[in-house]
């Protein structure tokens, strides 16, 4: 579970710096940048429900 959070922390912080940098440039690499915005969101929304998840069923 733990590398699912890094991961997805990893994964948000890149989408990110890609959103932020196509944003700026006013060029979209692949796709808009507010998708990417979007998609770095839903990867620490995720993390953070797994951090959560792990917090409240600990064994």
């Amino acid at each position: 579970m733990d590398l699912m959070v890094k991961a997805c922390i990893v994964i948000g912080i890149v989408s990110l710096m890609l959103g932020i940098i196509s944003r700026m440039l006013l060029i979209p690499f692949f796709v808009e940048a507010s998708a990417y915005l979007q998609f770095s969101e839903f990867c620490f929304i995720t993390a953070i429900t797994f951090m959560l998840y792990k917090m409240v069923y600990k064994k």
